[in-house]
């Protein structure tokens, strides 16, 4: 359609309500519609995915506590210097909101604390009941060890211990039709992938069909400290290429897919 979706987050003191404000936009910039949804707490979002019919988000309780937001609105402290890790004491949730009303459609509480900044895709499988299985994919923290990775990006020529980095998983969610909803699974995208950030996709292949591969900014070994290469890998067969790098002492950024002009396999 060319619509653009985006998000933004109303941080508030004390009781008042926490909230994220999802906005549509035509192919122009112009605002068609938005509108504000509940939040549990103050988080942290980096990323989101965009399925066939809805928004989802990560909510992981990396978040700002009621005692400090006022430094935060009066400008006393940043808001980086303010957010708290909370994986032992609070839950990561998973919200859904619709792409037509922007309104949220489900909540789900996940069975343990996930840590993520970026998502692969959503994609939904109907059922004859009327119900939803969403498949997501992210790049998930391995370890979920928020505060330790926020040291290793606050100085990344000082990290004194092994870098934290993520990898490829699938979770499963039954969504029903009156809002019940719950998680059903999660599973390793690829078991012989290693160590990643970044992963893409061609998006411009067959845009409402479920992806095959993908291409990840890849570690090519465990003793290198920073990802220094990129892997494709086959989301289908769980098998991934070896990791291609670019000489020694050099590391890589986010892998950009460049289809050719036919476009004719996913992969070319």
């Amino acid at each position: 359609t060319g619509d653009l979706y985006n998000h933004g987050f109303l941080i508030r003191p004390g009781p008042l309500p926490k909230e994220i404000n999802v906005m549509k936009l035509s192919s122009d910039g112009s605002l068609l519609h938005q509108a504000k949804s509940p939040l549990p707490f103050d988080c942290f979002v980096h990323d989101s995915a965009m399925s066939a019919n809805y928004l989802i988000f990560f909510l992981p309780p990396y978040y700002v506590p009621n005692d400090k937001v006022l430094a935060m609105i009066s400008g006393t402290e940043s808001l980086g210097k303010l957010l708290e890790w909370r994986g032992e004491d609070d839950t990561t949730y998973l919200q859904i909101n619709s792409k037509n009303y922007l309104n949220v459609q489900w909540r789900i509480e996940l069975p343990g604390t996930t840590s993520l900044y970026h998502f692969l895709d959503a994609f939904e499988e109907p059922s004859d009941d009327g119900s939803i299985c969403l498949k997501v994919r992210i790049a998930e923290h391995e370890p979920a060890d928020r505060v330790a990775l926020e040291n290793q990006f606050a100085d990344q020529y000082r990290v004194a211990d092994k870098t934290i980095n993520a990898v490829l998983r699938e979770y499963n969610f039954h969504l029903g039709r009156n809002g019940d909803g719950h998680f059903l699974s999660k599973r390793n995208v690829a078991n012989d992938a290693t160590f990643c950030e970044y992963p893409v996709v061609n998006s411009s292949y067959r845009p409402t069909d479920r992806r095959r591969f993908c291409w990840t900014n890849a570690l090519s070994d465990p003793s290198v400290e920073w990802l220094n290469g990129i892997q494709k890998v086959d989301m289908d067969t769980g098998a991934s290429s070896k990791v291609t790098t670019f000489g020694p002492d050099t590391y890589a950024g986010p892998p950009s897919f460049v289809p050719k002009r036919e476009n004719i396999a996913e992969d070319d």
